[in-house]
C-alpha cells in the first residue's frame, strides 16, 4: 500500500512533468495545478505536513512555485466575459452550487479567489483586476459555504480526536460529518468533485480519500 510520502512524490512527478512539458508552474484548479495550490496554502499556514523537507523538494524541483502565478491577460479576459454574461442574464454572482454546469465552474472560481483574498493570498494585481470587472465578488467577509464549513468541521475532529469521524457514534455532530465524509469519497470515487475541493480536503485532512482507517495519516 502506497504511503503518504509515496503519493506525495509521485504528485510532485506529476507537477515536475507539467513544469517541464509547459515551461511554467503549473496553476489553476485541475491536476496538478490544484495541487500545486495546495502546497502554497500549507507553506504559508505554517501546516505540518508541509515538512522543511517537502519544501526543500519542491524549491530544488518547482522554482518559483511559491509566488501566486499571474492569469495571463486571455484567461482574465475569457472569465471576465464569462461572469459579466452570468451577471447581466441573472442579475447576481455566479454560485458553486448554481443550476447550471458553467455556474458551477464559474462559482467554484471565484470563491477560490474570494477565499485566497480574505485569507491574503491573493496576489494585488488578480485583487485590482476583480474589483474593477466584478464589483462585489469578494462578499462581506470570509464566509464559508455549507459544504467548506463542514471540511473545516472535519479537519478539527481530526485534529481533535486523532481518528475519523464515526458514523455509528452517540454524537450527531460526529456522525453528520461522517455521513458527509463518507459522501465525498464517494463523489472522489465517482469523479464528482473539482480539483479546488479536492486541494481544500487535502490540506484539511490529508489521506481523506481511504475508504477505511482507524486513524488517520500525517498529511499529504
Amino acid at each position: 500500500m502506497a504511503t503518504n510520502d509515496d503519493k506525495w512524490m509521485l504528485y510532485l512527478e506529476h507537477a515536475v512533468a507539467a513544469f517541464r512539458v509547459r515551461g511554467a508552474i503549473p496553476r489553476g484548479e485541475s491536476h496538478p495545478g490544484g495541487w500545486v495550490s495546495a502546497q502554497r496554502r500549507a507553506a504559508r499556514t505554517g501546516t505540518l505536513w508541509m515538512t522543511p523537507q517537502r519544501q526543500m523538494l519542491l524549491d530544488a524541483n518547482l522554482p518559483g512555485w511559491r509566488e501566486s502565478p499571474a492569469l495571463p491577460q486571455r484567461g482574465r479576459t475569457e472569465i471576465t466575459a464569462a461572469l459579466q454574461d452570468h451577471l447581466l442574464r441573472t442579475g447576481r454572482l455566479p454560485r458553486q452550487n448554481g443550476g447550471t454546469a458553467d455556474e458551477q465552474r464559474l462559482g467554484a472560481w471565484l470563491t477560490a479567489k474570494r477565499l485566497a483574498h480574505h485569507s491574503g493570498e491573493l496576489d494585488a494585481e488578480l485583487t485590482a483586476w476583480l474589483n474593477a470587472n466584478i464589483p462585489g465578488w469578494e462578499g462581506a467577509g470570509p464566509r464559508d459555504t455549507v459544504w467548506e464549513r463542514t471540511a473545516r468541521e472535519l479537519g478539527d475532529h481530526v485534529t481533535k480526536a486523532g481518528s475519523w469521524p464515526n458514523r455509528r457514534s452517540s454524537d450527531a455532530d460526529e456522525r453528520r460529518v461522517a455521513t458527509w465524509l463518507k459522501n465525498r469519497r464517494d463523489d472522489h470515487h465517482n469523479a464528482r468533485l473539482g480539483a479546488e475541493r479536492i486541494a481544500l480536503l487535502d490540506h484539511l485532512a490529508p489521506g481523506w480519500q481511504a475508504p477505511v482507517l482507524s486513524n488517520p495519516p500525517s498529511g499529504l
